[in-house]
């Protein structure tokens, strides 16, 4: 859809929205119960969520430009160039070397 229609902005806030209302109905019907929103507890959670929404807005930008099969191929990637950064950054270990070959050769297979 995100290909075809070339308008990922729109389709993003009609899924965002979708689930929004989703929720919304399902507690208004007592199929589950959602707590009202607070001011003082979203607060600290907005860059978070610009954040992801930000990686959401990508990801479909992505899809705009470039077929299915590379987008996965970036996305495989990921995960590998992440513990590279955590081992960077954070002082982690670096992958064993069954998991780090495993890594691998799913970016190589993609």
């Amino acid at each position: 859809a995100v290909h075809n229609l070339r308008a990922p902005t729109f389709i993003l806030i009609l899924q965002l929205g979708f689930a929004a209302g989703t929720v919304k109905s399902c507690n208004l019907f007592g199929l589950l119960e959602a707590e009202k929103i607070e001011w003082r507890l979203v607060r600290p959670f907005l860059l978070i969520v610009a954040g992801f929404l930000g990686t959401l807005f990508a990801n479909i930008k992505v899809l705009v430009y470039s077929n299915v099969e590379t987008f996965i191929t970036f996305r495989s990637s990921t995960p590998l160039v992440l513990s590279v950064f955590d081992w960077l950054f954070l002082g982690r270990e670096l992958p064993g070397r069954l998991p780090g070959l495993s890594r691998q050769f799913s970016v190589i297979e993609s």
